[in-house]
């Protein structure tokens, strides 16, 4: 879908605004008196998409459940305080439940 509203851009020094925001279907006077709605909307059609932001951050929850079972393997392998591999095994279980809703959230919206 194309966006309604399109930002243009100008470079003349004796100008006060260098942008305006437009809406095609309008004209001139209509866009210049409504530019804080226009640019509000131009805002919201360009904001990052968020199912890619929840992507990345499964991705980045993918690396820490990595390294807390690395830590949790070394933790047995070197005999660490029960508490401690207690601790790393409460978080490494969090992250994995953060993970999987966030998982069947996604899936939900599909």
């Amino acid at each position: 879908m194309d966006n309604l509203v399109q930002k243009l851009n100008w470079n003349m020094p004796f100008i006060k605004n260098q942008c305006m925001f437009v809406y095609a279907d309008a004209d001139l006077d209509s866009n210049q008196k409504m530019q804080e709605p226009l640019q509000k909307l131009y805002q919201y059609e360009n904001q990052p998409d968020m199912r890619e932001k929840i992507e990345e951050y499964i991705s980045e929850l993918d690396m820490e459940i990595d390294r807390l079972e690395s830590d949790l393997e070394k933790q047995m392998t070197y005999n660490v305080e029960a508490c401690k591999v207690t601790a790393t095994e409460s978080r490494l279980n969090a992250i994995i439940e953060v993970k999987n809703d966030l998982l069947g959230r996604l899936e939900e919206v599909i």
